[in-house]
Parts: structure tokens; C-alpha cells; sequence
């Protein structure tokens, strides 16, 4: 058994080749979105919380985190729904883990309040038009919760 944390960049090595492959590329706009709020929400975030001491993050791995949460954010800026769908808590994490100058302090906690699942920060999307939208915050957590019971 290891207790040592691998470089984000091992734990995401998978992702631009994705990103910049055929079939991402053909997917359709909606798919692709989906895929990334599920990137962002099952990959980008729980890097974080695997990773949750200050020690962990060193300016190198800052970087890291900021160049594939900018690679996630721009691909989904080029959907249609773009991060209007992604829950308030999602956009202030993306906002702290795309800046590597942001003290990783406030990049735990951002990704602290990621996992207060039922407040309204994490339950609101961006935008409110998207509030029923498949991968709004509030469909995400009653799924969740029906799956848990």
C-alpha cells in the first residue's frame, strides 16, 4: 500500500488525448457537454479532495491544476449551455483552480463547499434558465439521492 499522491499530471494523463481526439470531436454538442460537466464534477474535483492538505500542492501542481481545469473550462465554453448548468460552488472552485496565484488554502475550501451537496450554492446553477437542464445541480442531487435509497 502507498500513502504518496501522484502528480496531477499522472492522474489526468488521459485527458487531452480525449479532449483532442475523433471522438469527442463527433460528438454532438449536448454529449459533449455532458461529458465534460462529468469530467469536471468526477475528475477535476476529486483531484482536489484526494489531495487535501496544503503540502500536496506546490506551485508545480498549481499549475497543473490550472492548465487542465483552463482545457475543461474552454472545451465546455464551446458548448451551447457552456457553465451556465454547473452549480455556483462548481464555478468559484473553477474560478480558484484555473488562477495558480490563489493560495491553495482557498482551493481546499472552495472544493470543501464543492461537497456541501444541499446548500444553495451548490444546488443553483450559474444561471437559473438552466435550473432543469439534465445536468443542473438539482437533478444531479435528487438522482443521487434516489440512488442512495
Amino acid at each position: 500500500m502507498t500513502t504518496q499522491v501522484p502528480e496531477i499530471r499522472r492522474d489526468l494523463e488521459f485527458l487531452a488525448p480525449l479532449l483532442s481526439g475523433d471522438t469527442f470531436r463527433s460528438l454532438r454538442d449536448l454529449q459533449r457537454h455532458a461529458l465534460l460537466v462529468k469530467l469536471i464534477r468526477s475528475s477535476l474535483v476529486p483531484l482536489v479532495h484526494n489531495r487535501p492538505h496544503i503540502d500536496h500542492w506546490n506551485l508545480s501542481e498549481r499549475e497543473e491544476l490550472a492548465r487542465v481545469a483552463t482545457l475543461l473550462r474552454t472545451e465546455l465554453s464551446r458548448t451551447s449551455a457552456g457553465e451556465g448548468v454547473l452549480s455556483r460552488a462548481d464555478i468559484a472552485f473553477l474560478n480558484i483552480a484555473v488562477d495558480p496565484s490563489v493560495d491553495s488554502a482557498s482551493l481546499l475550501r472552495a472544493a470543501e463547499k464543492r461537497k456541501h451537496y444541499f446548500s444553495l450554492q451548490a444546488l443553483l446553477p450559474a444561471r437559473l434558465r438552466y435550473l432543469l437542464h439534465r445536468e443542473a445541480p438539482v437533478r444531479f442531487a435528487a438522482s443521487s439521492l434516489l440512488a442512495r435509497y
